[in-house]
């Protein structure tokens, strides 16, 4: 009773000064670790207490007892914790997140070793008495018979052959590893939760009503699935994050998601119906439509991602489509997706610094009235009658609140002289094709466009037995 909370406590100082605190993954490692730490306190007590019974002092038989089992415990230990090892040794983002699970294990074995070694047999040399001998129950008299007979046998023939028995054990390990291809190996594998998601993304500008097109087309094949029990939509927003692995979309008038919740149905039928909904969405043109099941560990975009570095954007594009190539070929692979695939037309604003210096208007007096006519910034702040705080935004007025390139020439900055200085003697407006998602250092400063953002329709609907008209 004492070795479990003071080894919990021992582990859980260690791991705070590695700085990790009490989460998932060091709850998971104190778990393991519960059904191991017991093991050497089990066996020093119990030595103890058969010592005792044999007529040696209290003090003696805790002596005697750690003498003989101390490297027997100890060498268990170590080799526990060599099992656990490696983990740390895993690299990038799912070695970060598990690396308080083995580090916290590994940290409450020592500390029950230990206890086992130290406070454990001093504390039986002060309670354990010894008492008169008490009649066996019979799963005790039939466990001794079972020593006594089979296990005594068994012992004495592994022991009468030696390189045989390593032989078996070799020739089992050998068996196992050549199981491994048939049973499959994932680091993360997929979650038994009855849940999995749809992303779909339109063209970027796409409008909220063809965006819900492609949701209707989505929502028309669930409908004819009898393993759904139901599904949420929502466009133009994502759905909230009812599993903490699968990743809600951002809120983009030509996004949508659709999360979709199943009846419990056998894995075959499972994989089945996903199998055939990818089929469906690979037919549709209008918009990507991508399933993604949950999977346990951290929420990530995808389980195998391969970056490539250049300072070349059309060489990087030539290669990134020869590995996309190279991975559809591969079996079993699904989600597949390369930012460099698709381009998307953006307006930079290049600062000619040469004018902006003969005029004195600072570099960073642009950049701030670009913002505030764009996007708006805040400049104050208000409270009404129920004290509730509100910000003030400042942003050009457009009727329909959309930018549009004609709007730079009513832009003015004002110059260090006191003079409103147009825009459009400053900078430029360029017209540049960039990736979908991609990470580029530049010079020029990109005008971001202003979208009209509508309230997202979601609902809830469990699926009819006909197609909607």
């Amino acid at each position: 009773m004492v070795a479990i909370p003071l080894s919990f406590l021992l582990g859980l100082i260690l791991a705070d000064l590695s700085d990790f605190g009490l989460q998932f993954m060091s709850i998971a490692g104190l778990i393991i670790a519960l059904g191991l730490l017991v093991d050497n306190a089990i066996v020093v007590v119990e030595n103890v207490y058969q010592f005792i019974k044999e007529g040696f002092s209290r003090t003696e038989a805790a002596l005697r007892a750690v003498e003989q089992v101390g490297w027997s415990i100890t060498s268990s230990t170590i080799t526990t914790v060599l099992a656990f090892l490696p983990l740390l040794n895993i690299k990038s983002l799912p070695g970060e997140y598990i690396k308080s699970m083995p580090l916290t294990l590994i940290y409450t074995l020592v500390a029950s070793l230990l206890v086992a070694l130290t406070f454990t047999p001093f504390l039986s040399s002060r309670i354990l008495q010894p008492t008169e001998k008490q009649r066996e129950s019979w799963i005790q008299l039939g466990i001794a018979y079972f020593i006594r007979t089979t296990y005594r046998a068994m012992l004495a023939w592994v022991l009468s052959h030696r390189w045989l028995t390593l032989g078996l054990a070799f020739l089992a390990l050998a068996v196992s590893a050549a199981l491994i291809p048939l049973i499959g190996l994932s680091f993360f594998p997929r979650d038994d939760a009855p849940v999995f998601a749809i992303n779909i993304t339109a063209p970027q500008g796409t409008i909220l009503e063809e965006t819900d097109r492609a949701v209707r087309f989505v929502e028309a094949l669930l409908d004819q699935q009898p393993g759904i029990d139901y599904y949420l939509s929502n466009t133009g927003y994502g759905n909230p994050r009812v599993i903490n692995v699968i990743r809600r979309t951002e809120k983009q008038t030509f996004a949508a998601q659709v999360m979709v919740f199943l009846k419990d149905i056998p894995f075959q039928e499972r994989d089945h119906m996903i199998q055939g909904l990818r089929q469906s969405f690979a037919m549709y043109s209008q918009a990507d439509i991508e399933l993604k099941e949950a999977l346990l560990g951290p929420p990530l975009d995808a389980q195998i991602s391969i970056k490539l570095y250049g300072g070349d954007l059309r060489e990087v594009k030539k290669w990134a489509a020869k590995v996309e190539q190279v991975i559809r070929k591969m079996p079993g692979t699904v989600n597949i997706y390369n930012p460099l695939k698709k381009f998307k037309n953006k307006l930079q604003l290049e600062v000619d610094e040469l004018a902006a210096a003969n005029l004195a208007v600072p570099l960073a007096e642009i950049a701030q009235n670009v913002r505030i006519a764009v996007s708006g910034t805040s400049v104050s702040e208000f409270r009404d009658g129920q004290r509730q705080l509100y910000d003030l935004y400042v942003q050009m007025q457009r009727p329909d609140n959309f930018v549009r390139p004609s709007d730079v020439a009513q832009i003015y900055v004002p110059a260090r002289t006191g003079q409103l200085v147009p825009l459009s003697q400053l900078a430029r407006l360029s017209l540049a094709m960039v990736p979908k998602k991609s990470t580029t250092t530049s010079s020029a400063a990109p005008l971001p466009s202003m979208l009209m953002w509508r309230r997202a329709s979601m609902w809830m609907k469990r699926p009819s037995k006909s197609l909607p008209n």
